[in-house]
């Protein structure tokens, strides 16, 4: 027991230490999935499902009320903005796009109107249409994403003594409904020449579209020379939710030490996906469950009483979940890098899924899309290691119980691979002044399968810290006990790579 607690505390402290980090230029983030939350599950249940009882069938059930929010918007914005190696390598939380200009090479902005909204005209085919055109698109919009979420997590816990003694079987689900938001917003755009927040874009017969317009799939052109699609993939949005059943998972455990004052157990595990599978049609989309990966895993927990005084008694409670998520099909966007044989595009192509482009030898009269439309696609992913830990100090007064804890959550980073052939030589970005009506589509920066990025769709490492504390009541007087509780919990994160959360719950309990 001592060395157990030394060595949580001391990864606590080696968590804690790590220089914190700050990752970006990403296009997917996997959240904490809502079952992996045994602070939630053990507050005040403990003492329930400690009970030995053998008059009693032995069954105890639980349903759990919950309201999660995210509050670290700032920082989720950085991880789907972008390194701008333009600008001294600023990570942007916003994307921004600009009208093309003389010196347009030594910008720092994004994106080039031209890039998102196509032009070609034959007063002047030479040359670029922003000579021509007195309306300059341009605009910065700020991300600051969060997500909410609420629900029921309901768990059952069956001992299972008259076949094994200290035998037991339990089955948890929470039942969740996901709001994500981009919280998106248009500021100030700041870099060379005229400036307008929501410009006119006269390339569209004269409709009035804006780049937000182009971000959350408003943006279509039916002209001839200059058709584009509208973006159907990775799009903006400020509101987008999912309703499910955030996977199942099944326990198996035995209890080695199995008295009413203390027990100590290990058990085997078996997670189950049912929740929602994510389709690529917006950025930061909602999601319930863990993306669609089954797991398998171990775990234990304990609990003994450490100091008693007439009606007052305290218990370190201790535990931790193992689970090893299993390969599965994603679909994502990655980003890539553009090789020109110059130094103009260095490293990764900013926000280069917003960029019309098309596949390689389409036929003349073929409108263009918006990369993300072409290149979101499945992929193998492996999310590996989720270990869910914490040692809680609950004190117990009569049939009241104040429980006051510790949460340890990690996951290992994804892995993530091609599933099938990689793309290599099939798209491409379109060149500005390319006539789509005339001429097969030659990419002006052809892809090749070495130019795609797949660490922009890998969610990286994650250690979280999770403080809890609870207050129930449990009366074992009755021949169905009942039990009451509240709870609430902060979690934080010393990099940017997971949600910081607060929460609040209320349960109910009977015992059988």
């Amino acid at each position: 027991m001592k060395r157990l607690i030394i060595g949580m505390l001391a990864a606590l402290v080696a968590c804690g230490s790590v220089s914190p980090k700050t990752y970006t230029n990403k296009s997917f983030f996997t959240p904490r999935n809502h079952l992996t939350n045994i602070a939630m599950e053990q507050t005040t249940w403990h003492k329930q499902t400690a009970l030995i009882d053998e008059d009693k069938f032995g069954g105890s059930v639980q349903a759990t009320g919950f309201y999660e929010a995210s509050e670290n918007q700032g920082d989720l914005g950085k991880f789907f903005g972008v390194k701008n190696y333009w600008n001294g390598n600023s990570i942007d939380d916003f994307i921004e796009v600009e009208q093309w200009a003389a010196n347009g090479a030594n910008s720092f902005t994004h994106l080039y109107a031209e890039d998102v909204f196509h032009r070609w005209t034959a007063s002047s085919p030479a040359a670029p249409w922003y000579v021509t055109n007195p309306s300059k698109l341009a605009d910065r919009i700020k991300l600051r994403p969060y997500r909410d979420s609420y629900g029921i997590r309901l768990d059952y816990h069956q001992k299972l003594d008259k076949i094994v003694d200290g035998l037991f079987f339990k089955v948890s689900l929470p039942l969740v409904h996901v709001k994500t938001s981009l919280d998106y917003s248009s500021t100030t755009s700041h870099g060379y020449g005229t400036k307008q927040k929501l410009a006119i874009n006269q390339a569209l017969n004269g409709d009035e579209k804006s780049f937000i317009d182009y971000l959350t799939g408003n943006v279509a052109n039916t002209d001839a020379h200059n058709a584009q699609n509208a973006l159907t993939k990775m799009k903006f949005h400020n509101g987008n939710d999912e309703t499910g059943v955030a996977d199942i998972d099944f326990t198996l455990g035995y209890n080695f030490l199995y008295e009413n004052k203390k027990h100590l157990n290990a058990s085997i595990g078996l997670t189950i996906p049912t929740g929602s599978d994510p389709d690529g049609n917006f950025l930061w989309e909602a999601i319930v469950g863990n993306g669609g990966h089954y797991a398998v895993g171990a775990g234990m927990d304990g609990a003994f009483e450490i100091w008693k005084d007439e009606d007052m008694s305290l218990d370190i409670v201790f535990g931790f979940n193992y689970r090893y998520l299993l390969k599965a099909s994603e679909t994502r966007c990655p980003g890539f890098k553009v090789n020109t044989g110059t130094t103009e595009y260095p490293k990764e192509m900013l926000f280069g899924r917003y960029i019309l482009g098309g596949k390689i030898g389409q036929v003349a009269g073929t409108a263009l899309e918006p990369l993300a439309n072409l290149i979101t696609r499945d992929f193998n992913v492996t999310p590996g290691s989720h270990f869910d830990g914490m040692v809680d100090f609950a004190f117990n007064w009569s049939d009241f119980t104040f429980d006051l804890g510790y949460n340890l959550f990690a996951k290992t980073a994804e892995h993530v691979s091609w599933k099938g052939e990689e793309i290599h030589n099939v798209y491409g970005t379109a060149n500005w002044g390319y006539r789509v009506d005339n001429a097969v589509f030659t990419a002006n920066n052809a892809l090749t399968k070495d130019d795609y990025l797949l660490d922009t769709i890998t969610h990286p490492s994650v250690v979280t810290h999770k403080i809890f504390s609870g207050i129930g009541y449990a009366y074992n007087g009755w021949e169905y006990p009942i039990m009451f509780g509240i709870g609430g919990s902060y979690e934080f994160d010393t990099d940017n790579d997971a949600l910081q959360t607060w929460s609040l719950y209320g349960k109910f309990g009977l015992t059988f």
